[in-house]
Parts: C-alpha cells; sequence; structure tokens
C-alpha cells in the first residue's frame, strides 16, 4: 500500500497508511448540513486486514447510533424554544385578528403590539437568565426525575438569592413548558413537575380605602393640570373595572341612554356592563361631546391616536404615593400588602359595597368575577362589624328557646 494514499475498503470506510508502517482507518460520509464530504478518523494500527475492518464498521455502526440518539433527544431548552415560539404565533395571531386592516409594518409599529412583544420577550430572558445554563435545560427530558427539579431548587434557584415569586414563577414555568411538550405530543412522558410543591407567595394586598379616602382621591386628582389624571380615577370608581379596562373605555361604549358602561374583561376576555348613575353618565356625556365614538375616552390630547394608553398617567400614582404610600417601604414584601396603587380602587369599591350590606352575588357581577369564592377572596371584610347582625339571627333561632 503506498504511503500517503487513502485506500476505500467499502461501507464507508478508508485506511490510510504512514511512513512509520501503521495504519489509520476513517470513516467519510456526506454532511447533511452543508452537503459536503467529510472524513473522520476512527483508530490507528499496526495492520491493514480484515479485523481491522470489522472493528472499523462497528465503530462506525456505534457512531451512527449515539449521533441520532442525540438528535432524538429533546431538552427543556429545544422544548422552551417552541413553546415561546407558539406563544408567539398564536399572540400574532390574536392581535392580527383585532387590528385586521394594517400592512405589516403599520401592525408591528403599533404600541399595544410592541407592548405584548416586550412581555413575551422579558419571560423569554427570565427563562435564559434562571433556567437555561442549569443541569435540567440540557438532559435529556425524558429522564429528568422528581429529583432532579428538586435540586435545581435546592442548588440553582433558591441559591440565587431570588425572591420566592420569581422562584415560584420559575419552577411553575418549567411545569409549564413540559405541560406543552406533553399536550402537543412532542414528548411522551409522566410530567416530574406534578404534584410538586413550591409556595406561592400571593400578595395579600391589604389595604382599601374607605369613603373619605376615595372622595380625597378624587378631589386631588380634579386638581391635576392633565385631564387623564381625573378621568382615569373617576372610571375607576365608577365602574370598579381594572386599569387596562378603564384605559380601553371608548366613547361609543358608553350608553347614555340607559345609564351604562361596556367593559372589556381581558383577564377572561368576556365583555360586560356596568351601571352608572344618571349624573354620571350627563357628566361623562359632556366631557366627550367632542369625541367621535371609536376615540377612546383617555387619550393623549398633544398627539392624537387611534391606540389606547397602556399605563395609567403617572400623576395618578404621584397623587397616591404623597396620600397614603407616605410611609411604606415598596421593596419590602410585607409592607408592599399595604401599598395604594390603581388596582386598589377596585377593591375598595368593592369592599365598601360590602360593607354597605350589598349581596356578593351582586359584588360578584359588578366585577366581572367568576365565582363568589374569587370575590369573597378578593375583599378586604376585616372591618365588618358582624355582632349585631349575628345578634338578629341568633334572635329568631332562638326565639322560642
Amino acid at each position: 500500500m503506498e504511503v500517503g494514499k487513502y485506500i476505500s475498503l467499502g461501507n464507508g470506510i478508508q485506511v490510510r497508511k504512514a511512513k512509520n508502517d501503521t495504519y489509520t482507518y476513517y470513516h467519510s460520509y456526506r454532511d447533511k448540513t452543508d452537503n459536503k464530504v467529510k472524513r473522520k478518523k476512527l483508530f490507528t494500527t499496526d495492520k491493514a486486514d480484515a479485523k481491522g475492518l470489522k472493528k472499523a464498521i462497528l465503530m462506525v455502526d456505534n457512531l451512527i447510533e449515539t449521533e441520532q440518539e442525540a438528535k432524538d433527544k429533546i431538552t427543556l431548552n429545544d422544548l422552551s424554544k417552541r413553546y415561546f415560539e407558539s406563544r408567539r404565533k398564536k399572540m400574532i395571531g390574536e392581535l392580527r385578528r383585532k387590528y385586521n386592516n394594517m400592512d405589516e409594518e403599520t401592525f408591528l409599529s403599533l404600541k399595544n403590539v410592541k407592548n405584548k412583544l416586550t412581555g413575551l420577550q422579558s419571560e423569554v430572558n427570565r427563562y435564559n437568565k434562571n433556567i437555561a445554563k442549569s443541569e435540567i435545560a440540557e438532559q435529556d427530558i425524558e429522564t429528568l426525575k422528581r429529583q432532579d427539579f428538586k435540586a435545581f431548587l435546592d442548588n440553582d434557584l433558591n441559591l440565587k438569592g431570588l425572591s420566592a415569586k420569581t422562584v415560584y414563577n420559575m419552577v411553575s414555568l418549567c411545569k409549564t413548558i413540559i405541560n406543552y411538550g406533553i399536550r402537543n405530543e412532542i414528548i411522551e412522558i409522566q410530567n416530574p413537575l406534578t404534584n410538586f410543591s413550591v409556595k406561592n407567595p400571593k400578595r395579600k394586598r391589604l389595604r382599601y380605602l374607605n369613603i373619605e379616602e376615595l372622595e380625597q382621591l378624587l378631589k386631588e386628582c380634579q386638581k391635576h393640570e392633565n385631564p387623564n389624571v381625573y378621568m382615569s380615577v373617576y372610571l375607576g370608581v365608577l365602574t370598579g373595572a381594572r386599569a387596562r379596562s378603564v384605559l380601553n373605555i371608548k366613547k361609543k361604549d358608553i350608553d347614555f341612554k340607559n345609564n351604562h358602561i361596556k367593559l372589556d374583561n381581558f383577564k377572561s376576555n368576556k365583555i360586560y356592563t356596568v351601571a352608572i348613575t344618571k349624573k354620571a353618565s350627563k357628566w361623562l356625556e359632556k366631557q366627550t361631546k367632542e369625541l367621535k365614538p371609536d376615540d377612546y375616552i383617555i387619550y393623549n390630547r398633544k398627539k392624537p391616536s387611534n391606540q389606547p394608553f397602556t399605563y395609567i398617567p403617572k400623576g395618578v400614582y404621584q397623587i397616591m404615593d404623597e396620600l397614603f404610600n407616605q410611609n411604606i417601604d415598596k421593596k419590602n414584601n410585607e409592607e408592599r400588602d399595604n401599598v395604594v396603587n390603581f388596582h386598589t380602587i377596585r377593591r375598595s369599591i368593592a369592599t365598601n359595597m360590602a360593607l354597605e350590606g350589598v349581596d356578593i352575588f351582586k359584588i360578584m357581577t359588578f366585577l366581572n368575577h367568576g365565582s363568589t369564592k374569587q370575590t369573597h377572596d378578593y375583599l378586604n371584610l376585616s372591618g365588618i362589624n358582624l355582632n349585631q347582625d349575628i345578634e338578629a339571627l341568633h334572635g329568631k333561632i332562638f326565639a322560642n328557646f
């Protein structure tokens, strides 16, 4: 055999003789990624015979099997990419249906679309920061066990000094991604995170504003130079709606004749209506006299736009801080439960309704909740004095005893 020349032995095996009379076996193959022929070194021996060929073929078979296993392996990182891409496509599809008369460039420039996509990217960034570089993220997902996630929780998440809420969110995200893979038949496993318990440190939101405090808030907001400050709080108190629902109220959503406002519950994707007083209806009609039916009630007076605001005006929060949040450390998780923000208005209206004796079913309807339990958990009823009601009830029950 000529020194330095490659000799084909079949089955993609080649052998080459070196100057020191040793023989090196190679595997030649065409790479599917770039369609180029490549050669991989297998081993070197002092003979070129049938035994060497048999060993080379066996090694190639093992290599092909290993490569196939690697291709079939799906990691949490692989699955997360599919999951987030699926979320993105679904989000764009839903937004496309809402803004169906726009070209691509105009659509992607919409503030609402940008904010949605930015929110999703923030979730991707949190995954990349807290999960993507961990051992569980690169391991074959079908081999992951409950104890692997326990180790991830103890040795990765908890040691990073993350808040309890972030730890809970990251574990929940892992569970959601795996369930996505199972639901879409990408993987065939039982989710190892089923019943994997991590405490969810839900905020208690203890604070609510009484009637006098709500009046004080309205009066201070009315003085503000930006009319949107008063309008947003006024609508919040009037409807008890969430911030996004308030910001999306258009003139055509207000029925001035029958005195009610149609609201979009973005959380449950439902439309509902709330009754308002005749006085409020007349005031809103006067304030919106110059607006067209499709115009938003809260709008940019300097730069008119056909898009709603995505945030309540900063002036509202500045006034809330001055009135109610002076001695609160917002970075302290326990103290944050007493912070007054725009959502406090919704809880305050509902709680004051309960304090005034309004039936919980009516409050549930007003808030557009799905159950009375949700409404009960939502209210702050610690201030209700039940003594009188209990005395009256017991008086009826024990009347003849």
